[in-house]
């Protein structure tokens, strides 16, 4: 159970997160990039330059991952860290999605000393948060429109942001980010190929599969290089060296109808495997079971998108973000039934609903 965030509707200003000690800020000032069509993503682009940016942070944190003994000085060696074993060879569903890999948990130091330096099978330590052990590094320009880990970190549920590590020949095969969102990838040491594909190759099973008439584009990124992933566009990586890289997901508002969609998805499964298995939960369990298959929920989901229209609201008349307002109040307006099946399990839950409500009519009467 957390609390939904409520204001008053009045024009005011944003709501704003605690500030931060001592954030790393040295990312470039670079040019937003404009939405994929999800029909032909590499459409956007002739070559990957557009994605590709070098930034100055990597001198401020090569001196933690330089050697075994200075990562070790950052991170607790007995620390419990994320191991994943190669993912199996499996065909991808219409959503980029494979067979989750099996993960281990296991102390920093044997990683070190056991699973980093094997090399069949080659382990590969993914998805650890990082953000409670390193300096906060604000993201370049083009990631600060996200509606998803602002809110996570007010509602003190973490982030979507990752700390990688993987030995030279390790893979992340064909994929779409979870959830619809966009990613970016920012390199500290090692070098890493990737490969974008225009559709997602059906009977791909590795990371370097091709099938005819896919187009693709390979580009190789460098030791203090920044690779950005727009929504949809599948995507695989090899490890060209040992690697070490900070990644991280997010959403913005005009790609939130997608990431609601796929949260209807899994919610319609969930559903059926709560049938097919005679299974009678409650609405608390079927949130965690949402949480457990997508990360996210319905309740987090009305939760996130309503904190975003909190904070947009002031500036509804500024031309620059009355369609992200528009699209978030539709999106809210569209999970705003399933929200009601649980609202009792949140704080606040009938007022937010009501709040809602406010908040759709304003946008209908400002179309109107």
């Amino acid at each position: 159970m957390f609390e939904l965030p409520l204001e008053e509707i009045r024009p005011t200003s944003a709501t704003s997160l605690p500030p931060v000690s001592q954030p790393i800020s040295l990312f470039p000032t670079i040019i937003a990039f404009p939405e994929v069509n999800p029909e032909s993503p590499l459409s956007l682009i002739a070559s990957l330059t557009p994605f590709k940016h070098t930034t100055t942070v990597y001198n401020e944190l090569l001196p933690i991952f330089d050697t075994q003994a200075s990562f070790q000085d950052h991170f607790t060696p007995t620390l419990k860290v994320p191991v994943k074993l190669p993912a199996p060879t499996t065909n991808l569903d219409a959503s980029g999605r494979c067979e989750e890999p099996e993960t281990l948990s296991v102390p920093l130091i044997d990683w070190f000393t056991k699973y980093f330096p094997s090399q069949s099978p080659l382990y590969y330590l993914k998805d650890f948060h990082y953000t409670p052990h390193l300096p906060i590094i604000t993201p370049p320009l083009f990631a600060s429109m996200d509606v998803l880990n602002p809110f996570l970190r007010a509602a003190n549920m973490g982030d979507y942001d990752f700390l990688y590590h993987g030995p030279a020949n390790s893979t992340t095969p064909i994929h779409t980010d979870v959830l619809f969102s966009h990613s970016y990838s920012y390199n500290v040491t090692g070098i890493k190929e990737w490969t974008f594909y225009d559709t997602i190759p059906s009977d791909s099973t590795t990371a370097s599969d091709s099938t005819t008439g896919t187009r693709q584009i390979t580009t190789t990124q460098h030791p203090g290089e920044v690779m950005f992933v727009p929504s949809g566009l599948a995507h695989s990586v090899v490890n060209q060296t040992a690697a070490i890289s900070l990644n991280r997901n997010w959403i913005t508002p005009s790609v939130l109808p997608r990431t609601l969609a796929t949260l209807l998805t899994e919610v319609a499964a969930v559903d059926e495997e709560i049938e097919k298995w005679g299974m009678v939960l409650d609405a608390a369990e079927r949130e965690e079971m949402l949480r457990g298959c997508c990360g996210l929920n319905v309740g987090m989901f009305f939760a996130m998108t309503l904190m975003a229209i909190q904070q947009r609201y002031p500036t509804i008349t500024d031309p620059a973000t009355a369609q992200d307002f528009a699209t978030l109040v539709d999106v809210l307006g569209a999970v705003k039934d399933e929200a009601a099946r649980i609202c009792s399990l949140l704080t606040n839950g009938r007022a937010a609903l009501a709040q809602a409500d406010v908040y759709i009519d304003i946008t209908e009467k400002l179309r109107s």
